[in-house]
């Protein structure tokens, strides 16, 4: 007889519908010049106040805070917000928000994961979470995308707009990196119905159109 063993299912986070991480860099002219994008794919301003920006090694289960917000800070809809390591971070599109570089960098060049979190670090609702390289920490969302060379980056294709929950698919390589603030041009991003055809109920047949 066929004996199956049960084993617990992978939870599945569900599709970002607000803020993404849309762009990332681990490595530039230095091993410290980092950032990381986010962009509103709403249709609605975001407040990011109470959000935390987090690393995660390639296997960690505790959260590295890069940065938190405790007043208002909103990005409109289609808006770009630049988080990015000082001093390492000299690009000529200036962050909005820095973090610490601590000399050498955040992140590994080889492997690891970052994840937009509404409330406090390790416990706080994962709004987005990209895992790359080898990594195999919980920001992992389906498989990894793999790591960029040094001054290039990871970009979420459609400019920031698609979201399928799978990081191996969404990002795509960008040579060099381009990153965008909150002064770059917004993007809005059009709605993609989810509607099929067994959604839709047609009126019975001979009670259609107009009756002569």
């Amino acid at each position: 007889a066929l004996n199956l063993s049960l084993v617990p299912a992978t939870p599945v986070r569900a599709i970002s519908t607000t803020v993404v991480i849309s762009q990332f860099q681990v490595a530039g002219g230095t091993a410290a010049e980092e950032f990381v994008e986010l962009h509103n794919l709403s249709s609605s301003p975001v407040d990011l106040n109470g959000y935390n920006l987090v690393y995660r090694s390639a296997a960690g289960t505790t959260d590295v805070s890069l940065v938190s917000w405790s007043v208002s800070t909103v990005i409109p809809a289609g808006g770009y917000y630049l988080v990015a390591a000082t001093p390492g971070y000299d690009g000529v599109v200036l962050a909005d928000k820095t973090f610490a570089d601590g000399s050498s960098g955040k992140f590994s060049g080889t492997s690891g994961g970052l994840a937009l979190r509404n409330g406090a670090v390790n416990t706080g609702t994962i709004i987005d979470s990209v895992g790359y390289g080898t990594a195999t920490n919980a920001f992992v969302e389906t498989a990894t995308t793999t790591v960029p060379a040094a001054n290039n980056s990871k970009e979420r294709a459609s400019s920031g707009c698609t979201d399928t929950d799978n990081n191996s698919a969404d990002y795509a390589l960008l040579t060099p990196s381009a990153p965008r603030n909150s002064a770059s041009s917004v993007n809005t991003c059009s709605v993609t119905s989810n509607l099929s055809v067994n959604d839709v109920t047609l009126p019975a047949e001979g009670n259609s159109g107009t009756s002569l």
